[in-house]
This record gives C-alpha cells, structure tokens and sequence, in this order.
C-alpha cells in the first residue's frame, strides 16, 4: 500500500511537472503570439485590420484562461484523490498497527496461560509423586514398626525362656540333691521291704 502511495505521489508529480511544462509552453507560445499579435496589429494597422487581429488574439487568450482552468481543476482533482489515498493508506496502516498488536497481546496472552497451565500440571504432579513417596514411607515405617514389634515380641519370649531355663539350671542342683536322696531313701526303704519279706 505504501508502495502505490509513492508511486502515486510521483505519477502525480510527473504529472504537475508535465502540465508546468505546458504552461511554460503555453505562456510562451503565448508571448510568441503576443509578439506576432503586435506585429500583426502594427501590420493590420498599416492593412486597417486591427479588428479582426484584436478578436483574434481575445479567442487565444480565451482559450489560454480555458485550458488553464481545466489544467488546475485536473490538478485540483488529482490532488484530492492523493490526499484521500494517503488518509486511506494512514487508517489502513493504523487499523494494521491496531491488528498487529491485538495478535501480539493475544499470543502473549495464550503463551502465558499455557505456561500457567503447564506450571499448574507440573505441581500437580509434583505433589502426587510428594503424596505417594509419603504413602509409601508411612507404609514402609508401619512395616519396619510391625517388624520391630515381632522381633520384640520373639526378644521376649527367647528372654523369659533364658530367664526360665537359667533359674531351671540354677535349680538343678538342689533340686538333683532332693530327688537323688528321695530316690535312695525310697531305694533303702525298698530294700528293707525286700529282706523283711
């Protein structure tokens, strides 16, 4: 669109250019003629025909003034046209601009809120994987609590069983001097029965 402006605006100025080349033209054809004109009236003086010369030369100057009023009114014309193009090319240009910046802000917008989105699915699953290494911990120590609690629970057992076979073992002697003279008394009482009979 630019480009058709420069280009019009030179096509316009070839063109004022060429119609001050023609009024240059016509201005001195014009002298030219007014030159002749006056040699013509010296001359149609000296025929007695100023009259014709005068009428002559008021057509040409009419036509002069005619042909300049259609020169600036094409002039006039093409200048309007010039300007209307170049106020369309500007709202053009600025309805772009407006466009442009629309489309900007618009990617702007929908980049932020993607990058918004994509954070939001990142946390979330940042805190799932969180929430499930803390489930799996908890499971991990419930078990290794339950593990304890049995090897406790075995622990004890095995010590009161120590317990109990130590005081067992403490006990044995006596308890081996108690049974040795409960089964040598029972033996003599035996006996004796035995040689009374």
């Amino acid at each position: 669109m630019v480009e058709q402006i420069s280009k019009l605006g030179l096509d316009i100025s070839r063109a004022l250019s060429g119609i001050s080349e023609k009024l240059m033209e016509e201005v001195n054809r014009l002298a030219t003629l007014r030159t002749a004109v006056s040699i013509e009236r010296q001359e149609l003086d000296r025929l007695h025909k100023i009259d014709v010369a005068a009428t002559a030369l008021d057509q040409l100057i009419q036509e002069y003034e005619k042909q300049k009023q259609q020169l600036e009114g094409e002039i006039a014309t093409q200048r309007s046209v010039w300007e209307d193009n170049v106020q369309t090319a500007e709202r053009e240009r600025k309805e772009q601009e407006d466009a442009l910046k629309k489309q900007r802000q618009r990617e702007i917008d929908d980049y932020e809120y993607k990058k918004n989105q994509e954070r939001k699915r990142a946390q979330d699953k940042y805190d799932e994987e969180l929430r499930q290494r803390e489930k799996e911990n908890q499971e991990r120590q419930e078990t290794l609590d339950k593990t304890w609690s049995q090897r406790e629970a075995a622990l004890g057992e095995r010590e009161e069983e120590l317990s109990r076979l130590r005081k067992e073992a403490a006990e044995f002697p006596a308890r081996l001097q108690s049974e040795l003279q409960q089964a040598t008394s029972q033996a003599a009482k035996d006996a004796k029965q035995q040689a009374e009979q």
